[in-house]
């Protein structure tokens, strides 16, 4: 079983994040970094231009979160190209049947409405 890490910024007030970068803002999604070392990197940013920059009392009332994933399955890629592929097929053959019903739909619309033309005759 392999282990990955990734971290993102929590503003604890409103349970939004980091969008990271030299004038962090905060969203739903925020920015997630792969690596500690690239966190510290944002953050020593901050810290090395505090006039350039709003700086760390942006983070003030917030916090790193450590997602922790364990890999547990492996499959080969294979399987998932030959699933797409057939969900593909599938949406295909729906659409065209759908087509192929219209088409009969306005054939049997025009077909009535000529019978009805001739029966009157």
């Amino acid at each position: 079983m392999q282990t990955e890490f990734f971290y993102k910024i929590r503003r604890k007030s409103d349970g939004l994040f980091s969008t990271g970068g030299s004038s962090p803002g905060f969203s739903k999604k925020g920015k997630t970094w792969s690596t500690r070392a690239n966190l510290d990197r944002h953050l020593g940013m901050l810290l090395q231009y505090p006039d350039r920059f709003w700086g760390l009392p942006v983070y003030k009332d917030c916090e790193v979160i450590v997602f922790v994933t364990e890999v547990t399955d492996y499959e080969p890629v294979d399987k998932f190209i030959a699933a797409v592929a057939e969900r593909k097929q599938m949406k295909k053959e729906e659409y065209d049947r759908r087509i192929e019903q219209r088409r009969q739909e306005r054939r049997r619309k025009e077909y009535e409405k000529l019978k009805q033309e001739f029966d009157n005759e």
